[in-house]
């Protein structure tokens, strides 16, 4: 048996016959539930903004594929298994899943981690992600799989200021709805993360950030 995947955005589609699970696995079902932009078909496909069907059947021949005959001959002989592979991968993904801890002192990272803790998330450090992220590679096994920006309750100056929003900045553009931000109480929201959303950081009222969390794919 084999996989065969179709993806759609508006009038564009991209198709691939013929894939073995691992493939599937790694190439489509990964990234899918995890958010990130990949590659199918030359072009690059967004999950947030495209639809994904997966069918399983037989392996199509040459002859099968041809003329654009391929996904016909697939939906023929083959059954839509979208939506139970799509929620096996996530619930793997959440089990993986690990939450690096981007913070602007130390004051508000051992808050942060006190939280985590607290809710039984799995910790990983950011200076790994990080290098992941400048060297362009894929973030390798075992690697978190989302951050948690933590701010202090004053901000930072000179030249750790600079630093510290390079490394926002790339957490953002990164792993974009997988990244978290939280403020502790009397901070009020800065202009330039605005739009990524923020929650409260209070040890008293756990609630916000746990729920924040769970949205983005960190059950606690």
């Amino acid at each position: 048996m084999a996989y065969h995947v179709e993806l759609k955005r508006g009038m564009r589609v991209a198709r691939a016959f013929n894939l073995d699970r691992d493939a599937l696995r790694r190439n489509v079902l990964e990234p899918w539930t995890t958010g990130r932009t990949f590659t199918l078909g030359e072009r690059e496909w967004e999950p947030a903004s495209s639809a994904l069907r997966i069918l399983e059947g037989p392996v199509l021949s040459t002859a099968e594929l041809g003329v654009g005959q391929g996904w016909s001959n697939a939906e023929r002989a083959g059954t839509d298994v979208t939506r139970a592979l799509v929620l096996e991968a996530s619930a793997a993904a959440r089990a993986d899943r690990a939450v690096a801890v981007l913070a602007e002192s130390p004051a508000a990272e051992a808050a942060a981690v006190a939280q985590l803790d607290a809710l039984g998330l799995r910790r990983a450090p950011w200076g790994p992600l990080r290098a992941a992220i400048l060297t362009r590679n894929e973030p390798a096994e075992g690697l978190p799989h989302g951050v948690l920006i933590v701010f202090a309750e004053r901000p930072s100056t000179g030249g750790e200021e600079a630093g510290w929003w390079l490394d926002v900045g790339l957490a953002l553009g990164a792993f974009g709805p997988l990244v978290v931000v939280a403020l502790p109480p009397d901070r009020a929201t800065p202009a330039a993360i605005r739009d990524a959303g923020a929650v409260t950081l209070d040890p008293a009222r756990p609630e916000p950030l746990r729920d924040r969390l769970a949205r983005a794919g960190f059950a606690a």
